[in-house]
């Protein structure tokens, strides 16, 4: 499993050290397979891991507008053929980017996959995090008095210098009691797991959680209950 790791510091006069993004995405290597590439602008620093090396410019992608970092899979790559005609390699990371300046923070609404990704927007100084709809790939945010990091991976955010491992107590009842952790909790009593359907937008050192997108049911019904008891009947058969 690839994996992204973002760190904006509050202070715009502060930046980043690659030596602390290295520490973040390197924990998530898998025996020295795959590769990692990490970019700095000003007080914002990223970093990807590549599990399967396919290149710096597939999962991260930088112009003068935009810096994007992303863990996706687009399954309707072929309809950004043309948005994606720099070079010969393909990027999911540029052709998020190119929705995203052509979009806005509705972008995902034309990408169909999986997804977990990070923009900083140079323009606006402003960042966002999004996860895809049901959340398959998953985002989580720490977030102090110094910095806000954001991450598909807890590990990441949990091997970082002067970070507390103070446990969330609910999480371990709720792990022990459901066998699983649910959203928006995590192990960890400062980390917090993004809601599928929702993304974070970062500016002016606040983070804000909005709605992107929910279930939406038919309002007749699809079936009626003798119509699915004889469904069922054929499926256990």
């Amino acid at each position: 499993m690839s994996g992204i790791l973002g760190i904006i510091y509050k202070s715009d006069k502060t930046s980043v050290e690659r030596s602390i993004l290295e520490t973040g995405i390197n924990s998530i290597k898998y025996k020295n397979i795959g590769a990692t590439h990490s970019r700095t602008y000003k007080n914002v620093g990223v970093a990807v891991y590549d599990q399967f090396g396919n290149g710096s410019d597939r999962y991260i992608y930088e112009n003068n507008r935009v810096l994007t970092i992303c863990d996706a899979e687009i399954y309707n790559y072929n309809n950004f053929i043309d948005i994606n005609s720099e070079g010969n390699s393909f990027s999911e990371a540029k052709i998020i980017s190119d929705l995203y300046l052509k979009y806005g923070e509705k972008w995902w609404e034309k990408v169909n996959g999986v997804y977990s990704a990070f923009i900083w927007d140079k323009g606006y100084n402003k960042g966002f995090a999004f996860t895809d709809r049901i959340g398959i790939k998953p985002i989580v945010i720490y977030e102090d008095n110094e910095q806000i990091i954001i991450s598909s991976r807890i590990k990441c955010i949990s091997v970082l210098p002067d970070f507390d491992k103070k446990i969330d107590k609910q999480a371990v009842f709720s792990y022990f009691f459901m066998e699983m952790i649910p959203t928006p909790y995590t192990i960890y009593s400062n980390i917090k797991k993004l809601e599928s359907g929702y993304f974070i937008e970062i500016q002016n050192n606040s983070v804000e959680t909005k709605l992107a997108w929910k279930m939406v049911y038919p309002e007749t019904k699809i079936c009626n209950v003798e119509e699915l008891c004889e469904r069922n009947f054929y499926i256990d058969r």
